[in-house]
């Protein structure tokens, strides 16, 4: 449980776009019985939406199968991991910086 704890505390972003994907399944997968959560999920969708995006008029789309998921799958997850280590790179500065002016 620790693990998990220092996981989502180190990648929040990154654990927002894995629930994101496991929602969306579900709502897929399940269909009218999860319908509340299509909602949330017309929301946490757009980053997703917008790397795939990319990706089609990168043109992986047209890739064999086994090499689109090899390839565009991790680039689906890219936003948050960015985001992630923007926000890390921030929070050293913060703390750096409070600790010359203290």
């Amino acid at each position: 449980m620790r693990k998990l704890g220092a996981f989502l505390r180190s990648w929040p972003f990154l654990s927002l776009g894995l629930v994101t994907v496991g929602l969306f399944l579900a709502v897929e997968g399940f269909g009218e019985r999860v319908g509340f959560l299509i909602p949330v999920v017309r929301i946490l969708i757009i980053p997703l939406w917008l790397m795939r995006t990319l990706e089609m008029i990168v043109g992986i789309g047209s890739w064999p199968s086994p090499l689109q998921y090899l390839v565009a799958l991790p680039l689906l997850f890219t936003p948050y991991i960015a985001t992630d280590l923007l926000l890390r790179q921030v929070r050293r500065r913060g703390v750096a910086h409070r600790e010359v002016a203290v």
